[in-house]
């Protein structure tokens, strides 16, 4: 995941300050482990409410920052005007044309490995967004998966591919195999009452997934939200262990059909990066950081990300479940009663998704109207998505609007790499330069 691997200093003053000046230094992984952190307090000279304080404690070895003030402090760091490098649209030749897009990693010599959905085929494009080899696929032999939903990730330029049930294969960048490791029949609900998925692979070959218990029955007529473990495996993979149990997204239950079950709203709670995991809730805007081994670090708290939901949000996401509803072919005037019926959430979610940067910052990424719907069903206005930024050593930053609605696959030290999706729900690769002032 690349966050959190930064020695704790002392600061004193003004923190918006300070976090700035040591934005723009360089920033020197230093390891975590180091002796527990004695309760620590730093705030601003002036304690006005416009000021952005934090203050760090430990708690059983758990470093604990807490962040507090309001959500109007920009970050200095720019992004470039355009795309970088694009990849997909304006391309009609089978290797440019995307149907759904699972995950994207760059290497070191600038080219791009894009893992495709419907194929679950790997496509590498060289630094100006030409197509180089496609390799692996969908399929039961070597280097073949069946679901590309897990990702893609890389140690250096080695490429690391994952299936859901635990399968993985290292690939170069060429595309030929290195190595292949299977399932081995252990899931994160093996042995249990639980259901689940391998999400992540960590340096030191580990996995780690979320599991969760079948709900045959949910509640009617109220929002809920089912809890879900995270777990990670032994090297060996033949042991499953709980890392911290979160809650899932809310949902809201209409009575209707039994094929009929339609999400109110969408709370993700989770990231990965190679190094380690991220887990959040974003109801709350709590994120604990875990390392390759499994031991929680730290968690990060920002009380002013949690606000109620504006007006336009409450529209916005009103018209598009009533758009998601019509295009599946259920218009009909019980159901659109039964929508209006849906409460309106009391906290709007603190964000969509969290990566972790390569130089060891946190990014939060907004949540807006329309992220728990599919694009093919909803229109999609043209929203720039912002993120909030936790330092390295656990406090907020500041705040950044994104270059686009991006869903993101990777920031490196000077880029942003993710994937855009057009009103028709096209998609593009697109990489954009990233200045960190």
């Amino acid at each position: 995941m690349g966050v959190g691997w930064h020695s704790f200093s002392s600061v004193q003053g003004d923190t918006t300050q300070i976090a700035k000046a040591n934005m723009r230094s360089s920033a020197n992984p230093l390891s975590l482990f180091s002796a527990a952190l004695a309760s620590l307090s730093v705030a601003c000279s002036d304690t006005g409410s416009d000021q952005l304080t934090y203050e760090i404690s430990d708690s059983a070895g758990v470093e604990i920052v807490i962040s507090h003030g309001g959500t109007d402090f920009d970050s200095p760091w720019t992004f470039s005007e355009a795309p970088l490098v694009r990849i997909g649209k304006g391309r009609e030749e089978d290797p440019y044309l995307f149907t759904s897009i699972s995950g994207a990693v760059r290497l070191t010599d600038g080219s791009i490995v894009v893992r495709e959905s419907r194929s679950v085929e790997l496509r590498r494009f060289d630094s100006l967004g030409n197509h180089v080899v496609s390799f692996s696929g969908k399929g039961g032999g070597p280097g073949e998966f069946t679901s590309a939903w897990a990702g893609i990730f890389r140690s250096g330029d080695t490429l690391q591919v994952l299936n859901y049930d635990g399968k993985t294969a290292r690939f170069s960048p060429e595309g030929s195999l290195l190595d292949e490791t299977p399932g081995r029949g252990l899931r994160p609900g093996s042995g249990t009452e639980y259901s689940g998925d391998w999400l992540g692979i960590l340096p030191n070959d580990r996995l780690w997934g979320q599991r969760y218990k079948p709900y045959p029955d949910p509640p009617i007529g109220v929002v809920y939200r089912d809890p879900i473990q995270v777990v990670i495996s032994d090297p060996q993979r033949t042991e499953v262990r709980v890392l911290g149990e979160y809650k899932g997204e809310a949902r809201f239950q209409i009575p209707s059909f039994e094929w009929y079950r339609p999400s109110f709203i969408t709370l993700p709670w989770q990231s990965w990066k190679p190094s380690g995991v991220l887990v959040g809730d974003n109801e709350t805007f709590i994120i604990d950081l875990f390392g390759p081994q499994g031991e929680h670090l730290r968690r990060m708290k920002y009380p002013g990300g949690v606000r109620p939901p504006e007006q336009w949000q409450l529209e916005g996401h009103r018209s598009a479940l009533r758009q998601h509803t019509e295009a599946r072919g259920q218009a009909f005037p019980q159901l659109r009663e039964w929508i209006r019926e849906v409460p309106d959430p009391e906290t709007w979610p603190g964000f969509i998704q969290l990566v972790g940067d390569e130089v060891g910052y946190v990014w939060a990424m907004e949540y807006v109207p329309t992220d728990a719907f599919s694009p093919s069903t909803v229109d999609v206005p043209e929203i720039h998505r912002g993120a909030v930024i936790f330092h390295p050593d656990g406090y907020v930053l500041g705040q950044i609007e994104l270059p686009a609605d991006l869903r993101v696959f990777e920031i490196g030290d000077d880029y942003l790499l993710g994937v855009e999706t057009d009103s028709l729900g096209v998609q593009e690769v697109v990489l954009y330069g990233l200045s960190r002032g």
